[in-house]
């Protein structure tokens, strides 16, 4: 089998090998001959055309050159990718922090009432407070609820809690 049909699995469709039905086939030196003669018509091809785009390139690409003071607009395209100048074993990710309560609210469900606080985070405007469950903030934060009067309470869900469990 031909190496080249046992890499694709078909016959090779090459030039090299067409020939007209009644032309008589060359053999030996002469089939190497032509073969050559192709193949070097096929180089010659590549090279002007490799050459003609090259010349267009030359043509398109120049020096510039400046005078002082005049302006000029520099545009600047997104790169594929992020490139680093060495590498960082550093930690850059921070964890949020409460900074405050602001307010209070109590969620009544059909059985139950669920008590919410809203909680002003570190790092972030007023608008991005966020609606935490005073249970949860108690149990992560208890600093918190030491200046706000409902230090009481966090000590009953403290006291209650059970291996990361309410029993309530």
């Amino acid at each position: 089998m031909a190496p080249f049909s046992a890499l694709y699995g078909r016959r090779c469709r090459s030039l090299i090998g067409w020939f007209d039905v009644f032309e008589v086939r060359p053999s030996g030196t002469d089939l190497l001959r032509e073969s050559l003669e192709k193949v070097r018509f096929i180089q010659e091809k590549l090279i002007a055309t490799q050459s003609i785009q090259k010349e267009y390139v030359d043509w398109k690409v120049r020096d510039m050159h400046f005078m002082g003071g005049e302006q000029m607009l520099l545009k600047v395209s997104p790169m594929k990718g992020v490139m680093r100048f060495g590498k960082r074993d550093e930690n850059l990710s921070y964890e949020e922090e409460p900074i405050a309560i602001i307010d209070r609210d109590i969620r009544k469900l059909r059985t139950k009432e669920i008590v919410l606080v809203k909680v002003q985070w570190k790092n972030r405007p007023i608008k991005k407070a966020t609606w935490e469950t005073e249970a949860d903030m108690c149990s992560k934060y208890p600093h918190i609820f030491v200046d706000s009067g409902n230090s009481l309470f966090c000590l009953l869900v403290l006291s209650l809690s059970v291996r990361g469990r309410m029993i309530i």
